[in-house]
Order: structure tokens, then C-alpha cells, then sequence
């Protein structure tokens, strides 16, 4: 691994600031979040899911049903099925652990994208309540509790 394409880190190698020598990058400039593009992002690799679904996984399937006759009886055969038959266990094995790990991505980038969804509608709120005080001309800070109420006074002399 070249040094430029190492993960940041300090002296010890434990990340000081996610991405901070990354080229290009400015961690002080913050994160933009884009949610529309995170579940745009997560439906494209949904779909690509699906096609690996169907199409690769009945190809793997196939595949793994040959018996050892379907490679002949001469001599090399029986090496060749042993082979076959390990190769196709270690690929069947990737193709397990990358849907899986396709699966995560697709679930954390939906997350992530209902997270900054329920932020801006718990802001969203706060401006309504703000437009409703507004609106209504009490301008008393919720913060300072209930406005007082004018109350007559009684005489008690009477």
C-alpha cells in the first residue's frame, strides 16, 4: 500500500480525524450530507443486488450441480472435479459474503438517510412553532415559561 493510500492516522496508527490527509479533503470545511443521493445511491445498489440474485447466484447454483461423471474418467478428471468443486466453494463463499456486505451498505445508506431526514423534520417543527408564535403575535420566549395573565383586582373591604 503506497503511503498516500494509507488511511490517515497518528504516530500509533489509531485515526486521529477520519480523513484528515486524504488529498483534497478539508475536515474543518464539514459534511455534506445529500439524503436524496444516499437513496438514490442505495436504490441503484438495491437493483444491482437483484440482478446478483437472480442472475449470478442461478449461474453459481448451475454450476455447483455437476457431478464428477460430467468431467470424464480419464486421468486427470478426478483432479480436475476436485478442483472445480474447491474453486467453486471459496467463489460461492465470496459471492455469499459480498451480497451480504452489499446488503449493510444499502441498509446504512438508507439509515444514514433517515437520520438526516428525521433532523430536518424535528427543524421543520421548531420553524412551525416559531411561524405559529409569530403569527399570533406572542413574542414572549417559550423559554421564560407562561406569560402572565391580567387579573382584576378585588377589594377585600367590601
Amino acid at each position: 500500500m503506497t503511503p498516500s493510500a494509507q488511511p490517515p492516522g497518528n504516530a500509533n496508527g489509531n485515526a486521529a480525524i477520519p480523513w484528515a490527509n486524504w488529498p483534497a479533503v478539508d475536515p474543518g470545511a464539514g459534511t455534506r450530507v445529500h439524503r436524496d443521493e444516499l437513496k438514490k445511491i442505495a436504490n441503484r445498489l438495491e437493483a444491482h443486488l437483484e440482478h446478483l440474485l437472480g442472475t449470478v447466484s442461478n449461474h453459481l447454483e448451475t454450476a455447483s450441480s455437476a457431478r464428477a461423471a460430467a468431467y470424464g474418467t480419464w486421468d486427470a478428471a478426478g483432479q480436475l472435479y476436485t478442483s472445480v468443486t474447491t474453486s467453486h466453494g471459496s467463489l460461492s463463499d465470496h459471492h455469499t459474503r459480498y451480497l451480504h456486505a452489499l446488503m449493510d451498505v444499502i441498509k446504512k445508506l438508507r439509515q444514514t438517510a433517515h437520520v438526516y431526514d428525521e433532523a430536518e423534520a424535528a427543524l421543520e417543527a421548531q420553524i412551525r412553532q416559531v411561524e405559529r408564535i409569530l403569527s399570533s403575535g406572542d413574542t414572549a420566549d417559550p423559554a421564560d415559561g407562561p406569560r402572565p395573565t391580567r387579573q382584576t383586582r378585588t377589594n377585600s373591604a367590601t
